[in-house]
């Protein structure tokens, strides 16, 4: 039978969203799909390659210490993996807050359009 109610949206703080989403990642361990194995370490690579800077940034936003940050994801131990995987979640739950538009608008003054 299809729902034919009017469709309800309940926002969320970021806190709720952190806490969704950390939820559903515990449900999809419960039934793990083989397409989705290797895409958080395959990440890791891709960040390693293209942007040290962001993948520095997630393993201090995982608590890693500076000393590990050259290290691949599977070279972490299991606790320090479980904390990458946590910081993503974070880091998700904040990107669906961020603006769809980004601008320069709110800096003081704002930048010159000819440099």
């Amino acid at each position: 039978m299809a729902n034919t109610g009017p469709a309800r949206v309940v926002p969320l703080n970021l806190e709720q969203r952190q806490c969704s989403l950390k939820h559903i990642a515990l449900l999809w361990g419960l039934f793990p799909d083989a397409k989705y194995k290797g895409v958080i370490p395959a990440l890791i690579t891709e960040m390693q390659e293209t942007d040290p800077q962001m993948k520095g940034a997630l393993y201090y936003l995982a608590g890693i210490e500076k000393k590990k940050h050259a290290l691949a994801f599977k070279q972490l131990s299991p606790e320090e993996q479980m904390n990458i995987i946590d910081a993503i979640i974070r880091l998700r739950a904040v990107i669906s807050l961020l603006p769809d538009r980004v601008t320069y608008i709110d800096c003081d003054p704002l930048p010159n359009k000819t440099e």
